[in-house]
């Protein structure tokens, strides 16, 4: 498979520099990729008592509900850089709690909402069996558009 790279200015105040995208293609019929991930959280507590309690935000620790060290995080490779997305699935009884990130420069906040109801229609299409799943809009996989912009 080949790596796609792109490569993107970045501005600050002072500085101007560049970052890289790269990422390699999906082989449908390949491992799944490593950027997803599953985990079984602590069994003391049921969706019904996170609803009861209506969810607290500091139930869970951030890094139990993601792998990932964030930018500013020290520990980060800057040189492998970030993840462009990663997500994970966390399980207790009775729920599943899925958590995803998107690299900030990669897409804004709209793109990121498209990519997650495409995401959840493509999951419930699995669920049905269904081969109907969400159109997207033309152009869609034209990995050239931001050359073209």
């Amino acid at each position: 498979m080949s790596e796609c790279i792109r490569r993107l200015e970045r501005y600050s105040d002072d500085v101007q520099g560049q970052i890289e995208i790269r990422h390699e293609p999906v082989d449908i019929k390949g491992p799944r990729p490593y950027q997803f991930k599953f985990k079984q959280l602590d069994d003391s507590i049921s969706y019904e008592e996170l609803k009861d309690s209506e969810f607290p935000i500091d139930t869970f620790k951030d890094e139990e509900l993601t792998w990932t060290p964030f930018v500013g995080d020290l520990d980060i490779d800057l040189e492998k850089g970030p993840e462009v997305f990663v997500a994970q699935a966390n399980f207790i009884p009775e729920c599943c709690i899925i958590t995803a990130a998107i690299f900030h420069n990669v897409s804004d906040e709209t793109a990121f909402i498209d990519f997650l109801k495409l995401w959840s229609d493509n999951c419930s299409a699995l669920q049905r069996k269904s081969e109907q799943l969400m159109e997207l809009p033309a152009g869609s996989f034209d990995r050239n558009i931001l050359d073209k912009l």
